[in-house]
């Protein structure tokens, strides 16, 4: 058996190191949300005011978040800062999901089906506080992005894999201090690296190579928008600002839906509103770091369609001054149903929006008033308002000059 006995060279590696370490994030759901119960004196039973789960820590000051209640696990945050999440590293984002009625924002309104919400902290902070007036039922998950830490500057020096020997070589950077066992990180650049072999091999050279570049992760990925409201049919484009770090490997993404029922997005960030509630819209990074840039798309249903109410001559009938009919009514200071006559002074009034247009045919046309005109048998009002007043008189006059007939135009106000 032949024996090693000169190594001819070594090839020192020299890894450039740049950015930072990649975001993680704390998912909570299933068991361990189950087990969550922290209030500050509203949960039945719950005693305990602060807790740590996974390495982040909840206190509640004003509020609570608990797994004993009927409505499953639910937060409360009764005033700003009521319940606070911290951790050691700086927290990015928390994300909650739920299916409960829930109020995810103090001025957003009761989502009746819950839904998904992203609250960013920016800048990112150690802790966070939820705003007075969030209230969060039936929650089925909560993802907590943390940053990352800062990875060594400079350069990494090591020896190549299978290298004889390799544990038994040790180095400094500079011209003194203690000799080290490789790798040795934080080497400045243009360093002068020191080696020393204490090993029985024959050494006749060693040079140093740069190895290839290391992978920098996508830390953050900003949108031009963190929440926006489109009404169903119509379209918004939402843009990515910022990726960083400036110097990631893969700066790429790819724009995701969160829910397709509801919104749908293409890879130039056109957001198509498709049914009414909430959905959020995510840049993914494709480098695998699993970071994204959220905005939170509120979907309002469209405006109802201009409703129209007619009514025709054998429509009016009673025994009144007021006559209703489909949600419009008129009201005279005397009214001959007979005859379909009206006598003035008189009022339209609706409580389906407000009136654009009511136009009126009848056998003998006498009224006037603000927004009217009309000539002998026909009146039209113009205008835009829920009660319109004409004095005068409208004469039907038993339809022996045409039918009476009344068509109002309305435009809904809710």
């Amino acid at each position: 058996m032949s024996k090693l006995k000169v190594l001819t060279m070594l090839v020192l590696l020299m890894t450039a190191v740049t950015g930072a370490w990649a975001d993680t994030t704390v998912t909570w759901e299933g068991t361990t949300l189950q087990g969550i119960a922290v209030s500050k004196g509203y949960g039945t039973g719950v005693t305990t005011e602060s807790m740590t789960v996974d390495g982040i820590t909840i206190t509640a000051n004003t509020g609570y978040l608990l797994k004993n209640d009927e409505e499953g696990v639910k937060l409360n945050s009764g005033a700003a800062n009521g319940v606070v999440f911290s951790a050691e590293n700086n927290i990015k984002s928390i994300t909650i999901t739920s299916t409960g009625f829930s109020k995810f924002t103090p001025d957003g309104g009761f989502q009746p089906n819950g839904g998904s919400h992203t609250y960013e902290v920016s800048p990112a902070a150690t802790s966070y506080g939820f705003a007075n007036g969030v209230k969060i039922v039936g929650i089925t998950k909560i993802e907590i992005t943390l940053e990352g830490a800062p990875a060594p500057a400079g350069y990494t020096v090591s020896m190549p894999q299978d290298t004889p020997d390799a544990g038994k070589w040790t180095a400094r950077a500079g011209t003194d201090g203690t000799y080290q066992q490789l790798p040795l990180e934080g080497v400045a650049q243009g360093a002068q690296v020191s080696l020393k072999y204490e090993g029985a091999l024959k050494v006749k050279s060693v040079r140093a190579k740069k190895a290839a570049p290391a992978n920098v992760p996508v830390t953050s990925i900003t949108l031009n928008k963190t929440a926006t409201e489109i009404t169903v049919g119509q379209t918004e484009t939402l843009s990515v600002t910022e990726v960083l770090p400036a110097e990631a490997t893969d700066k790429t993404y790819t724009w995701k839906s969160g829910d397709e029922t509801k919104a749908t997005v293409d890879q130039n960030g056109v957001v198509t509103a498709k049914a009414e509630g909430t959905v959020n819209i995510y840049a993914e990074a494709n480098d695998g770091s699993e970071v994204k840039g959220t905005c939170a798309v509120t979907v309002k249903a469209a405006a109802p369609a201009t409703i129209t109410v007619t009514w025709n001559y054998d429509d009016i009938t009673g025994d009144d001054d007021t006559f209703t009919k489909d949600g419009v009514t008129i009201t005279a200071d005397y009214i001959d149903f007979d005859d379909k006559n009206f006598y003035g002074p008189g009022t339209f009034t609706t409580t389906l929006g407000n009136f654009t247009k009511i136009e009126v045919t009848t056998g003998m046309w006498d009224a006037s008033g603000t927004g009217w005109s009309g000539s002998e048998q026909s009146g039209t009002w113009t205008g835009n308002a829920s009660s319109v007043s004409f004095s005068g008189d409208i004469w039907g006059m038993g339809g022996m000059e045409g039918d009476t007939k009344f068509v109002f135009t309305i435009e809904p106000t809710n």
